[in-house]
């Protein structure tokens, strides 16, 4: 059922919205405590982006970025390197898209410890990166001797026109604003500079995960025409696609242009989406149902062999 929405979408304006799922008191880990919310999956009529409306408050998810400590910080693991697989494909990827890094200058936004541009120095570019966990941004410094701004994007003072290539890598699907973000990128870049965003695919969701696709900490979902839309309307034509991952990801290179265009979503886009994203609800829950089946089924048998039982 379409419903108008007190907030308009802060990337096209649209006032009506389609509720695509409810997840209820999901528990928000934060400062030691799990705080409850309530995440409402919505689809924008407009423009056929997905977001988490309202959002959590903007309190908590800073509170909760500035404790994230992943795997990078696993006991007796301390050499692991998160994502090092796609980190080097992404670099290679870059790589080959733009035919040289020697002598571009890179910002990346949410660098976590830095090792993608440690990998895109080797290759000769001159890196920066903002990370909003102080204890990751530090482990960067020392690891790979980036240099590395502990802190949100919104509040780092950054010169203007001023970088060849900024990346976002699995970060902008977490902002408040993404349109806000990539305008200002726009401004961050140098002419003809470039834009590199990596985020989940709405149009491929994995229903056989332990977590649902639809989490508090994504407050966006985009497909590739909507994110291609988004670019156009920021300031960038889009350029390189590229969606054959293992996981359900897609990467999209952009080339800053003087002019902004309107935000355009053909009407099949929205409706796209709109049927894979119930699509996957009802096959997750199918996918929920059996899991309880099977641990209802062994459940018995464990009680009566006195096993250790936690689940996740």
């Amino acid at each position: 059922m379409t419903t108008p929405s007190p907030e308009a979408c802060r990337l096209c304006g649209g006032v009506r919205h389609d509720a695509l799922q409810v997840q209820k008191a999901f528990r928000i880990p934060c400062e030691g405590e799990e705080v409850p919310f309530d995440i409402q999956t919505m689809l924008c009529t407009t423009c056929g982006a997905v977001a988490t409306r309202p959002p959590p408050p903007a309190d908590l998810l800073a509170a909760f970025y500035a404790g994230q400590e992943r795997d990078a910080f696993i006991p007796g693991d301390e050499q692991r390197i998160p994502g090092e697989g796609s980190r080097r494909d992404q670099a290679a990827w870059l790589d080959a898209q733009l035919g040289s890094l020697e002598g571009l200058h890179v910002l990346e936004i949410g660098c976590y410890e830095g090792f993608l541009l440690h990998l895109l120095r080797e290759r000769g570019a001159v890196v920066q990166g903002i990370e909003p966990s102080l204890r990751a941004a530090t482990l960067g410094m020392q690891r790979w001797g980036v240099p590395i701004e502990a802190g949100l994007f919104e509040g780092a003072a950054l010169p203007e026109g001023h970088f060849d290539l900024i990346v976002l890598s699995h970060v902008l699907e977490h902002l408040l604003d993404p349109r806000e973000t990539l305008e200002r990128c726009h401004r961050l870049l140098a002419p003809g500079g470039r834009l590199f965003v990596e985020v989940p695919n709405v149009l491929k969701p994995r229903v056989e995960s332990a977590v649902d696709f639809f989490t508090f900490d994504h407050l966006w979902n985009f497909s590739p025409d909507v994110l291609g839309a988004l670019y156009r309307a920021c300031g960038f034509e889009p350029g390189a696609l590229a969606d054959d991952f293992p996981f359900p990801a897609f990467r999209l290179l952009g080339t800053r242009v003087d002019e902004p265009e309107p935000l355009r979503v053909p009407a099949r886009t929205v409706d796209e989406v709109r049927d894979v994203v119930r699509g996957y609800g009802r096959a997750r829950a199918e996918f929920v149902a059996r899991l309880r089946r099977r641990i209802d089924d062994e459940l018995p048998r464990w009680e009566a062999d006195r096993s250790r039982i936690a689940i996740y």
